[in-house]
């Protein structure tokens, strides 16, 4: 005859030490288990946002292609997405007739948008360091939705700056001062997510738009980077 738990301790008038351990033991891997799941479906879910972003860049990247009849330039910077958002000096505005022109924005808001300091030193083929070389400021980029404090290190000239750090209109956006200031003298406690990078945009079998991944990390899209192909299936 089957019987509950309840009917079970009533009849034992209580549960021996023993078996009020074993149900702590029972109960604590349940809710270890419970959170492990929760933390996979957590990570899964930002993945699937990361994934969503690169597919937005992808697509305005191909409609200003088709729209202006070349592909935009990242003029500074692999994160350089500038063109996306502001015309460039050498487009004209869309024109109907000839279905031709810049008819942006072409990115909404995919992930924060502004302006990060970055070292130059990472080239348009991927190869170099976001945070060496000769210091950047405010290249218009697009973060993605991880969130990371800025980088503190030492640049080409022996000088140390914030790295990966997001400004607004060219004001640190941690900074209440309005005057323009430097990477020295910005603060890294503003956390915000890292820039997504274009990489070989002028190369069909290479171009491919990276996030820097959960650690924050820029590895040649190696390691927990995501990476989505512009004109390919596989870009590498």
């Amino acid at each position: 005859m089957n019987i509950s738990l309840l009917e079970f301790a009533r009849l034992k008038k209580g549960f021996t030490l023993l078996e009020l351990l074993i149900v702590v033991v029972i109960l604590s891997s349940l809710g270890g288990i419970a959170s492990f799941r929760y933390e996979s479906l957590l990570a899964a879910e930002l993945n699937s946002v990361i994934e969503i972003e690169l597919a937005n860049i992808k697509c305005a990247i191909l409609n200003f292609e088709r729209d202006a009849g070349r592909r935009p330039v990242m003029a500074r910077s692999p994160a350089d997405l500038g063109e996306l958002f502001q015309k460039p000096a050498d487009l004209n505005g869309w024109n109907m007739v000839v279905a031709r022109g810049w008819r942006g924005p072409y990115l909404e808001k995919a992930g924060a948008v502004g302006y990060v300091d970055i070292g130059a030193a990472l080239q348009s083929d991927g190869v170099g360091s976001p945070v060496a070389g000769v210091y950047l400021l405010d290249v218009p980029a697009v973060a993605d939705s991880f969130y990371h404090q800025a980088i503190f290190a030492g640049d080409d000239d022996g000088a140390d700056h914030w790295y990966l750090n997001w400004v607004n209109d060219g004001i640190p956006v941690d900074s209440t001062d309005e005057s323009r200031m430097d990477g020295e003298s910005m603060e890294a406690n503003y956390q915000q997510g890292r820039p997504y990078l274009v990489f070989d945009i002028d190369d069909l079998n290479l171009a491919r738009v990276i996030s820097f991944g959960r650690n924050g990390v820029y590895e040649a899209g190696g390691g927990d980077d995501l990476v989505l192909c512009l004109y390919r299936s596989a870009c590498s």
